[in-house]
């Protein structure tokens, strides 16, 4: 259990550089939303991420026009 809070409190922290970043002036710094989004999903493992891939893989699927 305390690899799990260890990776929730990087996760946390991630998200606070991202929110106090976001929308600034200056784009390179804006720019670390992105790069935290990135490291935020580094933080989860394959088996969590799974779903996701599911998820991702229908609304590809509708945007584009399905499974022809």
């Amino acid at each position: 259990m305390g690899i799990e809070k260890d990776w929730a409190d990087i996760r946390k922290t991630l998200h606070s550089i991202k929110d106090k970043y976001e929308d600034h002036e200056d784009v390179n710094l804006s720019n670390m939303g992105v790069v935290c989004d990135l490291l935020i999903l580094c933080t989860y493992s394959p088996e969590e991420l799974e779903p996701l891939y599911y998820t991702l893989n229908e609304f590809l699927d509708d945007f584009l026009g399905g499974n022809n």
